[in-house]
């Protein structure tokens, strides 16, 4: 016989017997349905993490920081951290150069070419190991000269030159410029052409020479 079904006290016994009996069963019923729903949430999620895992990604499509669009959180705290935007707009000028400091400055035209040059169509000789040769002049300076000559002569060659200024007065009595220098530069002037385009720096001249030179330079200068 059910507790409830007593009667021992009448109603007063049965009501609060039955009251805990209920509560007692739908404690039971709800605690049953809570972990069925867990166990069928848990079952689901499995479930939509490997339909995730299977399906194809779309493609590489990259944010403004670099990372691609479909990456999840996690996956993209493991990507590199995108350089500054100051070195993606200057590239090279954001690298430190690797050569020495006093290997990193090229002399542009105008250093190469501080001294005052005057254009000079006068005749030249010219002498090597293997004898005199007559070159035509295109500029001199208190620095060097440039000529034109039908032969190839190889840089940091040695020769001597002697050099026709023209006068400055028909009074006067031309006397050639003569000195020493190395072969700096020999550049064909076209490749169907056998005339050579030849500059050479002047390190022997004596101070006459060299006082001669400037007064020309002087007279005809032009920044070339």
């Amino acid at each position: 016989m059910p507790p409830w079904e007593w009667r021992t006290s009448g109603s007063r016994v049965r009501l609060p017997i039955r009251m805990t009996l209920l509560k007692l069963d739908m404690v039971g019923k709800r605690s049953g349905g809570v972990s069925g729903e867990g166990r069928g949430s848990a079952g689901t999620s499995a479930t939509a993490a490997q339909n995730r895992s299977l399906a194809p990604r779309p493609k590489d499509s990259r944010s403004a920081h670099g990372f691609p669009d479909n990456l999840g959180a996690g996956e993209r705290g493991l990507q590199l951290a995108p350089p500054p935007l100051g070195c993606l707009n200057d590239p090279l000028e954001n690298r430190e150069d690797p050569r020495p400091m006093d290997a990193q400055h090229t002399p542009n035209r105008t250093e190469r070419r501080r001294h005052p040059r005057a254009a000079c169509d006068w005749p030249i000789e010219i002498t090597l190991e293997e004898g005199s040769f007559g070159a035509r002049l295109r500029d001199v300076s208190r620095a060097g000269v440039s000529f034109f000559l039908d032969r190839r002569i190889p840089e940091m060659t040695v020769l001597s030159m002697k050099i026709d200024l023209p006068p400055r007065s028909e009074m006067e009595n031309p006397t050639p410029i003569q000195g020493s220098g190395v072969v700096v530069r020999c550049q064909p002037l076209s490749p169907r052409v056998d005339h050579y385009e030849i500059a050479v720096f002047l390190n022997d001249l004596s101070k006459e020479n060299s006082r001669r030179l400037d007064a020309y330079v002087a007279r005809e200068a032009d920044v070339i």
